[in-house]
């Protein structure tokens, strides 16, 4: 979309340059013939064609100093009909670190090598008004026999939405490379996490119940369930944690969540909800919009530390066709509005850049992880929304966050979870390429009485049910894999031994596509999670509850 505004406003720019050439021209040449009336009535076409498309003009008379200015230029410069316009005064309209470029090029154009087009952008920040906005000026210097700049017309025009869309985008763009590299960064944590819970749980099994080491063991398990904590907030800012939705109607959710809120906030900061009857429902994982309630309540009740109050409303709102134009990720439809403000500290115009980038904080060291932010914007991503935030020093901040409206009655039944029941005597082929873990769930197929057939790509996995002259019971696979990843084996696999069901495992959560015969177990996992997964699928197939395909993920 920003794209295609950019193309649209060049061509503009273009067009209307062009028409400016050419009407300049036509206008000297009528000057130089001694028309008036032609010459009025050509002037008159041309300020009523800029005027319909909002292009402001001016008509600028380096010796005398007049300066002449539509209507709509006026307004570009927040200049009022009763000031009398001159070039000194629309250049302290000029934002400071603008003013000097803008009379550079200016001077520039009115020497006679440059060939005197004049071009640039700068903001201004309004001669009465003070409103700072966006221009884009075009224009001509016409000179004399001599050689002297005589006349100087030209056109401006209002790029300030447009800029504000293309800082949306360049935000969007900053963020969705920082999810990358998060999303890369918690799967290969999440493959050391994986090893070390499930060496931890196995370990406990292990160790008699009076011994000191077994206190050390609980330790390095606390601590690995924290880590694991932070790769999943690491994974929702990038939009790669899975979410289960479901239809939810914000305002019992909010209201269910009230008092839970009043406790954390603490008495010192009044709650206040305002909750819309007609706000509706929208589909999103529930656990998720209260963590989105969660980290902004948490923030709002940092920012009040001598107390305040905490405003959380809810509402239905309609994108039309121009607000969908103006917000990026925004398309014309009905939104659900969760609004949640607080009268407390504020934030600079530094700090919003970069408040949703994970590990940010402004709060003092061993007092945040820098990732509650980052966590509410890729969960309302995720979810199918936008957030936008509103702050000044001293004057709190407001967060509103638009999710698509969906009508009731459409919400799923979760799927209860597997037990394991007993242990196995089935071949399984692995296929992992992270060796510490192929070893590690090696040792806990092994274990259960499994039979492990062990390939660290997809290539080697294929080769290897190709080779193996008994039976796969089932195919448990790593989804990102060098040279063959899960996606591609599952599908070559299937034609290969068909009726064999797949367990997929994964440090990333993109698990677009499962159908049935194909699970999903989350890294990091343990020992039992693993087992009761596969035993469940396995003991399913063997009932024949189960539907084999090729599948894409």
């Amino acid at each position: 979309m920003l794209e295609r505004e950019s193309q649209q406003l060049r061509q503009q720019i273009q067009d209307l340059e062009r028409q400016l050439s050419q009407s300049a021209e036509r206008i000297r040449q009528l000057e130089d013939a001694g028309q008036p009336e032609a010459l009025h009535e050509s002037e008159e076409r041309l300020a009523l064609a800029m005027n319909a498309a909002q292009f402001g003009a001016f008509d600028f008379y380096p010796r005398s100093g007049k300066l002449i200015l539509s209507t709509v230029a006026r307004r570009h410069f927040g200049l009022s009909p009763a000031v009398e316009a001159s070039y000194e005064v629309l250049l302290r309209g000029i934002h400071p670190d603008d003013r000097q470029r803008v009379d550079r090029l200016l001077q520039q154009a009115m020497r006679p090598e440059s060939g005197g087009r004049y071009a640039a952008e700068y903001r201004t920040i309004g001669v009465e008004g003070q409103l700072e906005r966006w221009l884009s000026a075009r224009g001509q210097v016409f000179f004399d026999r001599e050689d002297n700049a005589v006349r100087f017309i030209g056109v401006t025009q209002d790029l300030t939405e447009h800029k504000h869309l293309e800082d949306q985008f360049l935000q969007a763009q900053k963020l969705d490379g920082i999810g990358r590299l998060a999303s890369g960064v918690a799967h290969d944590f999440n493959n050391l996490i994986t090893v070390i819970t499930g060496y931890t749980e196995m370990a406990l099994g292990d160790i008699p119940p009076d011994t000191p080491l077994r206190d050390s063991m609980v330790e390095i398990g606390k601590a690995a369930v924290r880590a694991a904590s932070l790769t999943r907030q690491l994974l929702t800012f990038s939009r790669r944690q899975i979410s289960q939705p479901k239809e939810i109607v914000l305002n019992h959710l909010v209201a269910e969540f009230e008092k839970m809120l009043q406790r954390l906030i603490g008495e010192d900061v009044e709650l206040v909800l305002t909750l819309d009857p007609e706000a509706g429902a929208l589909r999103a994982d529930p656990g998720q919009i209260e963590q989105v309630i969660l980290n902004l309540a948490i923030n709002a009740r940092d920012a009040m530390p001598q107390g305040g109050r905490l405003f959380i409303e809810t509402s239905r709102v309609l994108a039309d066709e121009e607000v969908a134009q103006t917000q990026l990720g925004i398309v014309a439809g009905e939104y659900v509005l969760l609004s949640v403000s607080d009268t407390g500290s504020g934030m600079t115009e530094d700090v919003r850049a970069h408040i949703f980038e994970p590990f940010f904080t402004t709060k003092e060291v061993g007092k945040g992880t820098g990732l509650g932010l980052s966590t509410v914007y890729g969960i309302v991503a995720q979810s199918g929304g936008t957030i936008s935030v509103c702050s000044e020093p001293g004057h709190g901040s407001t967060f509103k966050m638009r999710f698509p409206a969906v009508e009731a009655g459409r919400s799923g039944t979760p799927k209860p979870s597997a037990q394991v029941t007993r242990a196995g005597n089935e071949t399984i082929l692995l296929a992992e390429d992270e060796a510490v873990v192929r070893k590690y769930v090696r040792q806990i197929l092994e274990r259960q009485g499994y039979t492990v057939l062990e390939a660290s790509n997809g290539r080697e996995a294929l080769e290897i049910a190709q080779l193996h002259r008994g039976p796969i019971h089932l195919l448990l696979t790593d989804i990102v894999m060098p040279e063959m990843g899960g996606v591609d084996l599952v599908a070559e696999f299937g034609v290969a031994r068909r009726q064999v069901p797949v367990l997929c495992m994964s440090g990333y959560t993109n698990r677009v596509g499962l159908q049935r015969g194909l699970g999903y177990l989350q890294k990091p996992f343990t020992p039992t999670a693993l087992l009761a997964q596969l035993r469940a699928i396995l003991d399913a197939a063997e009932a024949g509850s189960l539907l084999f395909s090729s599948v894409a993920l």
